[in-house]
This record gives C-alpha cells, structure tokens and sequence, in this order.
C-alpha cells in the first residue's frame, strides 16, 4: 500500500457512482469506524448494498474487502488517530531550552514545508483568489487565527471575502448555501481534521465551487475536495501542533495576491485612510442625551 486510500478516491472521485460518493464521504468522516467494520455493516451504515462496497474496493483498485479494510486501519494507524503527547525531536527536558528548542523544531517545519509544497498548486491558488466573485476562508479550532488572518489582508484587494471560524456547521452551511462556480472556498484544517470543514469543503465541489487546502500534507482528507491542495509542516511538541509553516504559507498567498493587484491595494489604503480621517473621533464612545439635544 504505497499509496493512500484517500489519494486513491481523490483520483477516482469523478468517475463513481452515487453510492460510490456515499461510501467516499463516510470513509472520510469516519474512517475510524469503517476501518472494524465488515462489508455487510460497512454498507448497512452508509445506505448502500454489501456488493457495491466489495465493488467499491476493486474500484479502488484493491484485491478484495480484506484489503481494503486493511487500507483503512493503516490510514487510521498513521494519520488520522492523534496519537496525543509524544516526545519531540527538539523538545527538551530543561525549560530552559524551550525557546532553542521550539525554534529549532519550526525552523525544520519550515524547511521541509518549504521542499514539498507544489508551487504549481500556489500559482493556481492565486489566480483562482484573483478571479473569484466571493472567497469564503474556512477554518475552526487551532485553523480560526490562520483564516482570520488571511481575509483580513485578502479584503484589502478581493471585492467580497468572508471569513467562516466560528459557529456551528448549520450556520456554515448559511453562509454558503448559494454557492457557485464562481466563488472560491479556503479551507484550512490540520490533523485532528475538522468534520465542518469537511463537510463544507464536500458540498462547494457538488456546486462545482474550486476549493484552495491547505493541510498537512497530500495524505490529509482535505485533498480528496481541494482544487489545488497546499501543505505545510506541523510537527507537534509534546503539547501542540506548530502553526509557523502554516501561517508562512498563508502569508506567501497573501502576498501574491496583493503584488498582483498592488495598484487597487494602495488606493483602498488611502480611501481608508481619508475615511477615518473624515469620521474618526476621541473620547469616550458614548453619547452624553444632555449635551447633545442642546445642538
């Protein structure tokens, strides 16, 4: 198994049937209880027929069931069970060291990130933030800072950016239940990956809507919805995953999208520097009901 079971349904998701998408999406949520589950319950839970997950395996391109059920339990092994605290390559005993030592485990996410990611990828990414009517950026937990961070300076050139990292996935769903192809969506999600997202990022490709990742790597289910998938380093200390590479990324598209519109960029800053200028005050931010039904 060179390969994972999630790169193999991203490659294969246009061609499947209905049912075929079902088991997708369900493998992709919960992967964790598919993976102990028998053909026959594994379609009861889903909603399709045992005979079309056994042919939903060769689909794939595995021997039989028991390979694929195989397939499962490794992925749940390697990458979608947190495995909790661990100990770090630059974690040191002696507080301190934490500083070096936390430096040093960033300085290696940012190299490695800085190996794999597809510049491809980036490109596309920001030609698609350039034409897009509506960017929605997603990302909850630990991914909110880094969402929130990239529609606060996306805003300064793209005409509508909304940002999406905070609420419940029915007000998520709200917020983009008119999706089109002509929007584009962000998501950003790291292991432990968020169901929301997922979810999210599943329903902008039924409306035919391009979606930007940006994960941990091309073995994250996030791949299996993006348009253009990028990846970043997050090595965990013993206590939390490492958001530097992440937020290096996010800044690089950032900046590509705003060197490619410099010219828009200064002149919404000097309207809103005229605005504020027009409009700003000192004091207190109330209304005093006595001085002011005098004027």
């Amino acid at each position: 198994m060179t390969d994972s079971i999630f790169t193999r349904i991203n490659d294969r998701y246009s061609g499947m049937t209905k049912g075929q998408q079902q088991l997708s999406a369900y493998i992709t949520d919960c992967i964790d209880k598919a993976a102990f589950m028998n053909a026959a319950e594994l379609g009861a839970n889903v909603g399709v027929s045992e005979s079309t997950v056994v042919r939903f395996a060769s689909f794939l391109g595995y021997s039989g069931y028991k390979d694929f059920a195989a397939a499962m339990a490794h992925e749940v092994k390697s990458h979608l069970i947190p495995q909790g605290p661990k100990e770090a390559p630059y974690i040191s005993a002696d507080i301190k060291d934490t500083l070096t030592d936390t430096l040093k485990q960033d300085i290696e996410n940012l190299e490695n990130t800085k190996n794999a990611i597809d510049h491809g990828a980036f490109l596309n990414a920001i030609d698609l933030l350039l034409n897009a009517k509506r960017v929605f950026v997603v990302g909850v937990r630990s991914s909110a800072p880094l969402a929130d961070y990239l529609a606060m300076y996306l805003r300064q050139a793209l005409p509508d950016v909304r940002v999406l990292s905070k609420g419940s996935i029915q007000h998520f769903f709200y917020e983009v239940l008119d999706l089109d192809e002509d929007d584009v969506v962000v998501g950003i999600s790291f292991p432990g990956y968020s169901l929301s997202v997922l979810r999210l990022l599943e329903y902008a490709r039924t409306r035919n809507t391009p979606v930007i990742t940006l994960t941990d790597s091309v073995h994250s289910p996030m791949n299996m919805y993006s348009t253009c998938n990028l990846t970043a380093a997050c090595e965990r200390n013993a206590f939390a995953s490492s958001p530097v590479a992440a937020m290096s990324v996010v800044s690089a598209l950032m900046m590509g999208v705003l060197s490619k519109c410099s010219d828009k960029v200064r002149e919404r800053n000097r309207q809103m520097e005229e605005l504020l200028n027009e409009f700003d005050f000192s004091g207190a931010d109330r209304m005093d009901p006595l001085k002011d039904s005098a004027l």
